[in-house]
């Protein structure tokens, strides 16, 4: 297991429901770039023009449909430019499903910025009883024409609730 982000101790630490910082990619050729921002917030580089995914494990037990919050930067300042993200999600092991790739417009700087995915996991996709391990892959689909920001898309956190 190659580690891209900060370990679990270090998200538990920070705030509430961040521990999906803690993530994961064996494939060397897929995989974003372990950074830090200015000021040593940890993040994982997805590079411009190129698929990178990473994956994300967490425990689940609520029976609700499950929004999901990401925290990023962009490594450049450009102005209306947007990148494609994807988002896949797993439960106890089965098989990844792969929901529809989102636009994303970015911002026109590189301060950190919470946006929240149009598509949560359904509380169907669920499955029944308690205790569950919850997967999932944030994707840049930056070979996607709708992909034109140049830079580095800098994934700091992943939440598991709507960030309003």
């Amino acid at each position: 297991m190659n580690i891209i982000l900060a370990p679990k101790t270090y998200v538990d630490a920070q705030t509430f429901n961040k521990f999906s910082v803690y993530g994961f990619n064996s494939n060397v050729g897929s995989s974003p770039e372990q950074v830090s921002d200015l000021n040593g917030v940890p993040a994982a580089s997805f590079q411009a023009k190129e698929d990178r995914e990473l994956l994300m494990e967490t425990d689940w037990a609520q029976r609700t449909d499950i929004p999901i919050s990401l925290e990023y930067y962009m490594d450049s300042a450009q102005s209306a430019q947007k990148i494609s993200l994807q988002l896949a999600y797993s439960f106890d092991g089965a098989a990844f499903v792969w929901l529809n790739a989102e636009v994303i417009e970015t911002p026109p700087d590189t301060a950190i910025h919470t946006i929240a995915l149009s598509n949560p996991i359904s509380v169907s996709a669920i499955p029944a009883g308690d205790g569950h391990t919850l997967r999932i892959k944030i994707r840049r689909v930056g070979s996607s024409e709708v992909d034109t920001h140049s830079g580095n898309f800098c994934l700091t956190a992943v939440k598991y609730y709507r960030a309003v």
